[in-house]
């Protein structure tokens, strides 16, 4: 979420996934003129093995898609270099550099 308040973003984050809808993104980021839907899985301390995509959440990242939103998803944290460039490029804004991305 720090990372979202960097680049300046809004977004919502279920704090209580028991209560929603099984599949739901875990978070849904609004910029400037756009808007995602953010899954994130991680790597499990002990098994080593990486989070993967259910078939709930293969639904509403068809849905989603189906209606021409973009649905991502991050596996942390092996996939922070590349979630850090997804977002620089959707900000336009290199948060590390506080430079403009060409």
């Amino acid at each position: 979420e720090e990372l979202l308040r960097l680049h300046r973003l809004d977004w919502w984050h279920n704090t209580i996934s028991q209560r929603s809808q099984p599949g739901w993104p875990d978070y849904t980021i609004f910029g400037q003129g756009w808007h995602a839907w953010l899954e994130l899985k991680a790597r499990s301390p002990l098994t080593h093995r990486r989070g993967k995509i259910n078939d709930s959440q293969r639904r509403y990242q068809a849905s989603i898609e189906r209606g021409g939103g973009e649905w991502v998803s991050f596996c942390l944290p092996d996939d922070q270099l590349e979630l850090e460039t997804w977002l620089n490029k959707r900000t336009n804004h290199d948060i590390w550099t506080g430079g403009r991305l060409r």
